[in-house]
């Protein structure tokens, strides 16, 4: 590996699956701007990516680190894993978390260098638009652009009401930021890319979208979010997430906002796996934050479904 310290950008790919990994490393080496620093970290996977990547470095000249982790961690922690990744990164500024199933567009890095000083010392979120790859890498979505500068609680609630789409790798974070915060904890890591969004962003700071250069996020059968073995965990993690919207970061969103987190989040709060003490603690937190009418309609739904 050769190293510049003028590169402000590191891009931090966790790898475990090696389904997609050539074409995610084909569009970071497709990068129209080089100035980044790569870095792969082997979960303590079975697969050795040594083979490949020097095949890449003979194609071109790349800047890059590859690690292997002696014992996996992401199937007992996806977000202590993540983080473990993120602290090995040196002198770079910025970070973007790719998945080893996503792709780049060929101008993100050129992009974010393009409009750095718009949002450099205004933010520690950046995010680009993005599209949904399928497993034979169709594009089976539209492009999902966004305001050019946002508060998370807004972009949250626009996410609710399917107006957009976000997941981690689309987004780029300032790492003394990331530093303060921190991802929390959540069952398959299934809402920790939310939560620090709103952490990074709970005051004046808003999310600065660049939506000249977009991110191919993969849908498939081999990945968190198109598995379905892992339906309870993912409930369990909207749940726990859920309490932290309202107790924790409540004051972000206003009224008529919290009638829709309520109206989203109730399924998970109506499933046979939820207990009832959980299902009370959901009730009582809709009659604080909405009026009687709301909580007395979800109240009713919920006993419907007791009932039958």
């Amino acid at each position: 590996m050769i190293k510049t310290n003028n590169n402000k950008l590191a891009i931090i790919i966790p790898f475990y699956k090696d389904n997609f990994i050539r074409e995610t490393l084909e569009s970071v080496m497709n990068q129209t701007d080089k100035r980044f620093n790569l870095y792969i970290f082997n979960d303590g996977g079975k697969i050795d990516l040594k083979s490949l990547l020097k095949e890449y470095q003979q194609k071109e000249y790349l800047n890059f680190t590859y690690f292997v982790f002696p014992k996996n961690l992401g199937s007992i922690s996806l977000t202590k894993h993540w983080e473990r990744c993120i602290e090995r990164v040196r002198d770079e500024d910025w970070f973007i978390l790719l998945g080893d199933d996503d792709v780049l567009g060929n101008n993100v890095v050129s992009e974010f260098y393009e409009e750095l000083n718009n949002f450099e010392n205004y933010t520690s979120l950046v995010r680009f638009s993005s599209y949904i790859l399928d497993e034979n890498n169709t594009i089976c979505s539209r492009i999902y652009t966004n305001p050019t500068w946002e508060k998370a609680n807004n972009s949250y609630i626009r996410k609710l009401m399917n107006h957009t789409r976000s997941t981690l790798s689309e987004y780029i974070i300032k790492l003394s930021a990331f530093k303060k915060k921190g991802f929390r904890e959540l069952p398959l890591a299934w809402h920790s890319d939310d939560a620090l969004w709103l952490d990074l962003c709970e005051h004046t700071q808003q999310i600065y979208s660049i939506n000249t250069a977009n991110i191919g996020i993969r849908m498939s059968h081999v990945n968190i979010s198109g598995i379905k073995t892992n339906i309870q965990q993912k409930e369990e993690a909207s749940r726990l997430f859920f309490n932290f919207l309202i107790n924790v970061k409540g004051d972000l969103f206003h009224r008529l906002e919290k009638q829709i987190i309520f109206y989203y989040f109730e399924g998970y709060f109506f499933s046979n796996k939820t207990s009832h003490y959980e299902q009370i603690q959901f009730f009582k937190a809709i009659r604080r934050n909405s009026n009687i009418c709301s909580a007395l309609k979800i109240g009713l739904r919920l006993l419907f479904h007791k009932l039958h």
